[in-house]
């Protein structure tokens, strides 16, 4: 039984890995295929989306933006988002403009562009996870 239950519990424990750094792989890459393959453009945060409620007092909410694309107006959503305390209306870059990054594919979709610090500590955390993992499974550092 004892068996089983380290069995079991070293399962959850590559099941979390592979849903922490896989979900960072996937962030980190789209942020990167969005810049290095996005069209800028500048677009106009016109409000934000549906908030999604956090643990601590916090609600998160991504940005919608209006960009024109060969003549057409296109209402998107970002990558990026903000967040603020409950019951708070968030105001940061409302009506205002932004350089943006689109892909052709999925014009719905948008990247701020000049958020480096994030791709950036993104891959750090990334790096981070990879290192404690290794360093849980091996024994080693």
């Amino acid at each position: 039984m004892e068996v089983l239950i380290g069995i079991i519990g070293f399962l959850v424990w590559i099941l979390i890995e592979i849903i922490v750094v896989g979900s960072l792989v996937i962030v980190i890459y789209s942020e990167i295929t969005f810049k290095l393959f996005g069209k800028k453009t500048v677009g106009y945060v016109i409000g934000y989306t549906n908030k999604s409620k956090g643990r601590y007092g916090t609600e998160s909410y991504n940005y919608r933006i209006e960009y024109n694309k060969k003549d057409e107006t296109i209402h998107a959503t970002s990558l990026q988002g903000i967040l603020v305390p409950y019951n708070t209306i968030p105001q940061k870059n409302l009506h205002n403009y932004l350089n943006i990054r689109y892909m052709e594919k999925k014009p719905e979709l948008v990247y701020i562009d000049g958020s480096n610090i994030s791709l950036f500590l993104e891959i750090i955390a990334l790096i981070f996870f990879v290192l404690f993992f290794y360093i849980v499974h091996t024994g080693k550092f």
